[in-house]
């Protein structure tokens, strides 16, 4: 998040690939409630739920807007660091779960 920030992003968050569909292209760029507010997609219902992994702490539901994402990953394989950038289109979604997330189409397969 700090290195998407460095480059000129301005509102990184952390997410998975929870579910990846090839024949649509797409993946759903899910998480636990960690997302900006300000990445709401202003339709779906916000809401503060409590963590569901033990009900400790709170988590933050909602849908994230639409719009051109870039998503970049760090990591490291065999002792190389290496470095995965994509261009990605959120399209619109219902709220359908817990947590932050937007259904991501990519630039490339």
């Amino acid at each position: 998040m700090y290195a998407i920030k460095a480059a000129g992003g301005d509102r990184p968050f952390l997410a998975d690939l929870s579910q990846v569909n090839l024949e649509e292209n797409y993946a759903l760029m899910w998480h636990c409630g960690v997302a900006p507010a300000g990445l709401w997609d202003g339709r779906s219902v916000r809401s503060l739920d409590t963590y569901f992994a033990g009900g400790k702490g709170v988590t933050a539901d909602f849908v994230m807007k639409s719009g051109e994402i870039t998503i970049m990953r760090i990591d490291s394989a065999r002792g190389k660091t290496r470095v995965f950038i994509e261009k990605g289109l959120a399209m619109p979604m219902e709220k359908e779960l817990k947590g932050t997330y937007a259904k991501v189409r990519f630039e490339k397969i």
